[in-house]
């Protein structure tokens, strides 16, 4: 499908109802991890890239991605079997 990019991304989580000082301190530890010169080479070597975010930056991104997944599968008259 031209113009169709397509790459694997990772998003941590937590359960619903989970208390918004908790998801935030989370987030604040996850972003810490990620920024550090090793852990990012790590992932460097894997092949992947570190890059965080805020949980709203995350939901946003599920929205759009999920919104163009459908208008290519629509595009493409792609079914279930």
């Amino acid at each position: 499908m031209p113009g169709f990019e397509a790459m694997t991304w990772f998003g941590m989580f937590a359960p619903a109802g989970t208390p918004k000082y908790i998801i935030n301190k989370l987030n604040a530890q996850i972003a810490r991890i990620l920024a550090d010169p090793e852990m990012a080479q790590y992932l460097v070597i894997q092949g992947s890239e570190a890059r965080s975010s805020t949980p709203e930056e995350l939901a946003k991104y599920m929205r759009v991605e999920s919104e163009r997944a459908k208008k290519a599968i629509k595009s493409a008259a792609i079914r279930i079997e």
